[in-house]
């Protein structure tokens, strides 16, 4: 059984059941195509981590050795820590770009086969994409349609992408980190913007307005939203409040056409993307813009460049789990937007 006694997200127990459901010999299957790929991936990142803590270990012992009152001892500490310091970083830089190497040759092989389990265990049709099929340019040119992130970026990171069939309409998943960098040298500044997970569905219909929804203490940085209250013209989204109580400064919205907002919205949708916040927090958005659905949902479990700790049955279900999680917090927002907006 998988187990996990801090269960992150209020639905775990639900998902944990279906992985537990439709798992069989899936371990078996594991082992059997990436086996040969195992003992090189589990050597090198052991020693990945043991020269981590080399490193650690002599920067501690430096510091120790400066705080000494004889000089003379003082002078020897520093310098030959100093000679330590330098060829543990040389050897640790080896060993990590082995160790890079090593997992990014394995996780070609390795990832195809779990998230396309994570689409098969909730009853999707699709595929595991490369970055061959899928540009990162065209990813970055998705994001600006979108308008979820409108502040400055400049730095992408793209892993795992998945493309899949929702009532015979596109679904894309991109396992994403954005960053702005700025200046350089040693006024290097490197801001997160955002870590997590991306997703873009084709709607039924297409739509008159554009909509956006976003969680709470975040009102800006999309949709241009900081600028909205300098410019309000007509075509510009406006900040709309529901009849909903319960969602009242959790949730919030902004639309260029509010009957269809109000539509869009129900409150089941709005309960499942409360409920998706409420347990893990970090600011998910949402835009409907043209005839796509757009999403961000930040997750620091995306293991981006990474996979699983080893290969025993609980490592690769609680890796599995974090794949599945989103798609079926996913599933359900787009179960209630697709019932909607076929009457729309």
């Amino acid at each position: 059984m998988l187990k996990n006694k801090k269960m992150i997200d209020w639905n775990d127990e639900e998902i944990v059941t279906l992985i537990e459901k439709e798992w069989g010999d899936f371990e078996q299957v594991v082992h059997t195509q990436v086996g040969h790929l195992m003992p090189q991936y589990l050597k090198w990142r052991r020693r990945s981590r043991g020269t981590i803590f080399l490193t650690c270990f002599i920067l501690s012992a430096l510091f120790l050795g400066s705080v000494s009152e004889n000089e003379l001892v003082l002078m020897s500490s520093i310098t030959l820590f100093f000679i330590l310091f330098f060829i543990s970083l040389v050897i640790s830089g080896w060993v990590l770009w082995r160790w890079s190497k090593v997992s990014r040759e394995f996780n070609k092989v390795f990832n195809p086969i779990i998230f396309e389990k994570a689409l098969q265990i909730l009853g999707f049709t699709g595929v595991h994409m490369t970055e061959e099929s899928v540009t990162q340019s065209e990813i970055i040119a998705l994001l600006d349609h979108s308008e979820l992130i409108t502040e400055r970026r400049n730095r992408y990171d793209v892993d795992d992408m998945l493309s899949a069939d929702y009532y015979g309409r596109s679904l894309f998943l991109a396992e994403l980190a954005v960053r702005y960098v700025s200046f350089s040298g040693e006024n290097r500044r490197t801001k997160l913007v955002f870590h997590g997970f991306f997703a873009v569905h084709d709607l039924p219909r297409s739509l008159k307005g554009k909509t956006f929804v976003t969680t709470e203490g975040d009102k800006q940085g999309f949709g241009n939203m900081s600028w909205w209250q300098w410019f309000k013209a007509k075509e510009s989204p406006q900040e709309t409040l529901l009849e909903w109580n319960d969602f009242e400064n959790k949730l919030h919205v902004a639309t260029t056409n509010e009957i269809e907002a109000r539509y869009i919205l129900t409150p089941d949708f709005m309960q499942e993307l409360y409920d998706w916040w409420n347990s893990r927090g970090g600011n998910i958005r949402i835009s409907f813009l043209d005839n796509r659905m757009y999403l961000l949902f930040p997750d620091r479990n995306v293991r981006i460049g990474s996979s699983t700790v080893s290969f025993s049955e609980k490592d690769l279900k609680h890796y599995l789990l974090t794949v599945v999680r989103p798609l079926w917090h996913l599933q359900q927002l787009m179960e209630h937007a697709e019932e909607r907006l076929h009457r729309l």
